[in-house]
């Protein structure tokens, strides 16, 4: 409840934002409980489908013997082809969707089919827009790592400093292994800050790609306007 409240939230309020209005936590919070069931019917179906989109491409590998690995390897490649695609339709349907639902107030079905017309007129610059944005979010992952990494360093010479100075009052090793712990809870804390703050940027990107999209003027993919010129 509170994921779906707090997505919907976030698509309601970045819409509002984008188009220079006034909003606040409340707003968004009565946004997503009104919109509360479409949307999760919406990322329901979507999901399952994608679920037993896997078990079916999935399957005809156990039907190979384990002694043709030229072929299971043949087959994987070939149904990943065909799944990749799909898989990221279905992602693209689900945003638009929710999109729909949460900023222009559509119905369940109405949604759906908006969703998939606003993809197929483009499919270009939504696929250019999810590489963008999924770069972005690798990058700050890669930089979240590092920081941890960097910050581990120097924490633990320091805890085996201290668990050195405290050994003759108490266990050193005891010491030493709730220092560590409290860095461990501290490393979960920025992992997890730093995931709060990709997931609300994604959200409010992809609600900005919605809004440009489905304007009357529409947004042109980048590799279009290349060949254009």
């Amino acid at each position: 409840w509170m994921v779906f409240v707090s997505e919907i939230a976030l698509i309601k309020n970045s819409a509002l934002i984008i188009k220079n209005k006034k909003t606040s936590i409340k707003e968004g919070v009565n946004a997503g409980m009104a919109h509360f069931w479409p949307v999760v019917g919406v990322n329901l179906i979507g999901k399952t489908f994608a679920c037993f989109l896997v078990v079916f491409v999935g399957l005809p590998l156990f039907f190979i013997g384990p002694e043709s690995s030229m072929a299971i390897s043949i087959l994987y490649f070939i149904l990943f082809i065909i799944f990749l695609p799909i898989a990221l339709i279905i992602n693209f349907i689900i945003k638009y969707a929710s999109a729909y639902i949460v900023v222009k107030g559509k119905s369940f079905i109405s949604a759906i089919e908006s969703a998939w017309d606003l993809f197929i007129k483009n499919w270009l610059a939504s696929l250019e827009m999810a590489f963008i944005i999924l770069f972005v979010q690798f990058v700050v992952s890669v930089l979240v790592l590092l920081l941890i990494m960097a910050l581990s360093i120097p924490y633990t010479f320091l805890a085996y400093l201290l668990a050195a100075s405290l050994g003759a009052v108490t266990s050193s090793t005891s010491i030493f292994v709730m220092i560590t712990a409290i860095g461990m809870l501290l490393a979960t804390v920025i992992v997890i800050v730093a995931g709060s703050v990709i997931t609300a940027f994604s959200v409010s990107a992809w609600t900005d790609v919605f809004l440009s999209l489905d304007s009357k003027k529409g947004v042109f993919s980048k590799l279009v306007r290349l060949f254009h010129k």
